[in-house]
């Protein structure tokens, strides 16, 4: 059979000589095979990064700082001159950059919000602003379908990572729209991993977690607490 690596099926030569290929980019560039997070503890546990075509999942209850976490994560990526589209299914576009500001500047997130900063602080945001006018950094707050995330993430130059904020607010597909919650959640969740794939990027999806844990003795999350969890826990990458 031939084709190439993009071919339907691949024989055994193909794969060889494929896997050599990449072999010999990652030889070279270790970082070609994944898109760190600049945790280096984090990057360490992951095996040096998030690995392209994988779906990462960041899940804890409300208001313990997944989006926080996840916009750190996002502006690391981005410092790096790497693209990164943000889809915030949650928040509102002045409050993903209040947050950026804030992370970055130090200055209050609501101070920010509610226009409370004067004099040098005000200085330091409008210069944040300026600098920030050619970072590639791409926001939507719609709520959009895995499908057209991924027309979004398309237009998107030297994309490095999706991240979703957050996974229960994507909406299913029409045809999905009046099965159970469970099976909705198992078709997003496949729908994100055949993404990544597709687009050789990480995405980095956030995720609620059920009450169960909180009656528990050990109060440990574990990957069974997502929230109308479906395959989400068998397809994330970690």
């Amino acid at each position: 059979m031939s084709g190439g690596e993009n071919a339907d099926v691949m024989g055994a030569e193909e794969l060889g000589a494929a896997f050599a290929d990449y072999y010999e980019q990652v030889k070279e560039n270790p970082e070609a095979a994944y898109c760190k997070t600049g945790f280096q503890d984090l990057d360490r546990q992951l095996g040096g990064g998030m690995f392209k075509s994988e779906v990462y999942i960041i899940g804890a209850r409300p208001g313990m700082g997944k989006t926080t976490l996840a916009i750190n994560i996002a502006q690391n990526i981005v410092k790096r001159g790497d693209a990164v589209l943000f889809v915030s299914l949650e928040m509102s576009e002045q409050q993903i950059q209040a947050k950026r500001i804030s992370l970055e500047t130090n200055l209050p997130y609501t101070k920010l919000m509610t226009g409370r900063i004067s004099g040098q602080d005000e200085q330091t945001m409008m210069t944040w602003l300026e600098d920030q006018q050619t970072a590639p950094f791409y926001l939507t707050t719609r709520s959009l379908t895995v499908g057209e995330i991924g027309r979004h993430a398309r237009q998107v130059p030297k994309l490095a990572a999706i991240v979703v904020d957050y996974i229960g607010l994507i909406s299913c597909s029409e045809e999905s729209r009046q099965k159970p919650r469970y099976e909705q959640m198992t078709e997003i969740s496949a729908s994100l991993k055949a993404m990544a794939k597709l687009m050789r990027v990480p995405v980095l999806a956030l995720c609620q977690l059920n009450r169960e844990n909180t009656s528990r003795s050990d109060k440990r999350p574990t990957m069974a607490d997502l929230r109308d969890s479906g395959a989400i826990e068998q397809d994330a990458g970690a």
